[in-house]
């Protein structure tokens, strides 16, 4: 029991001799070596990015379709094919139509015949009329009956008039030059007359336009004659000169954009119709406009940009807004005072308020 006791005090003369453990030290933070820049204060050329489709030019673009109803007979011509104006493109079943004229034909020449004799009759009696054998209510019922023929015979010449420009409509000719964009009907197909049943599309593929769409705070920027570049990403390396030629007065209330056409300068070799791009639009310069690099940003968790300001030894978040890109240079509209340096790169791996050195 005596040996129990003992050792039990020697346990607790051991722990109370024992060192406490020394206070974690605080950890120094990591000086890193960076490189600041001051932003570059130059004149920067405002442009205006849209996207657009291009098409051909207003005017030069129509849906050929018959004036008359029936069953298309022939096709004259293919997708592709070059046409000139006046060329015939289709032609209709005319066989209605040439019996309407031959109907014509025939009640003209009815009335031609009654307005001859009517003509005839007025003349005698009014021969009888002079000699007092005949009244005057008979002269005046024969010069009647004269003006009546002479109206149904140019009634009857105005229905063959019609008759025969009926025949005629069932020739499809091409109302312009140009190359047959689309078959939209083949022979047998039939059609009612109407622009609702077009036969071909034709188009002058050398009157090429954009047709691009813009929100409001760009479409007060431009004005006709502004000049700018196509590019489409299906035809790397080109780049087309392009010219404002419309803007639209309004902005579609469906939309929230206005339309805005663009004529190329050079009608050679024109991108393909329908192709999508992108247009580059020249709106003037500004002096005086502050560019950092691109590297020198990264993301704010509320989804806006930052840099890392070199100040007094450490570098600081400061958020910024943005404007236009240059290149690998972006402009700096708010949030960055005075000629503050920046760090130009590696900034996403930096914490605000880290110690630095600046590197050559």
């Amino acid at each position: 029991m005596r040996t129990h006791c003992l050792l039990a005090s020697l346990v607790v003369v051991a722990a109370a001799c024992r060192k406490a453990p020394p206070a974690e030290e605080a950890e120094t933070p990591t000086t890193v070596r960076v490189r600041c820049v001051a932003p570059e204060v130059r004149r920067l050329a405002r442009r205006v990015t849209l996207r657009g489709t291009v098409e051909i030019a207003p005017g030069f673009h129509t849906a050929v379709a018959p004036q008359v109803p029936g069953r298309l007979l022939s096709v004259a011509v293919r997708e592709g094919d070059r046409v000139r104006r006046g060329a015939v493109l289709a032609t209709v079943d005319a066989r209605a139509a040439q019996d309407a004229v031959v109907q014509a034909q025939a009640a003209l020449a009815g009335a031609t015949a009654a307005q001859q004799s009517a003509a005839a009759a007025a003349q005698r009696t009014h021969a009888l009329l002079d000699h007092g054998i005949a009244s005057r209510q008979e002269d005046e019922d024969a010069a009647a009956r004269l003006a009546a023929a002479r109206a149904q015979a140019t009634a009857a010449r105005a229905s063959l008039d019609l008759a025969t420009r009926t025949v005629s409509f069932a020739t499809v000719r091409a109302p312009q030059d140009g190359v047959v964009l689309r078959a939209l009907r083949a022979p047998g197909d039939l059609v009612d007359g109407t622009p609702a049943t077009p036969v071909l599309e034709i188009g002058d593929p050398s009157r090429l336009e954009m047709l691009a769409s813009a929100a409001p705070a760009d479409l007060v920027q431009l004005s006709a004659g502004q000049s700018g570049e196509a590019t489409f990403e299906a035809l790397p390396g080109r780049h087309d000169a392009v010219t404002v030629r419309a803007i639209a007065p309004s902005i579609d209330a469906n939309t929230g954009v206005g339309s805005v056409r663009l004529a190329f300068a050079t009608s050679a070799s024109g991108p393909p119709i329908g192709l999508a791009g992108e247009v580059r639009i020249d709106v003037g310069a500004q002096d005086g406009v502050r560019m950092i690099p691109a590297t020198a940003l990264r993301g704010t968790p509320a989804g806006g940009s930052e840099v890392l300001v070199c100040e007094a030894g450490h570098v600081h978040a400061r958020e910024v807004q943005l404007g236009a890109r240059d290149g690998e240079r972006v402009e700096v509209r708010d949030g960055l005072e005075g000629d503050a340096s920046v760090v130009a790169s590696g900034v996403l791996g930096l914490a605000d308020g880290a110690p630095f050195t600046e590197a050559p």
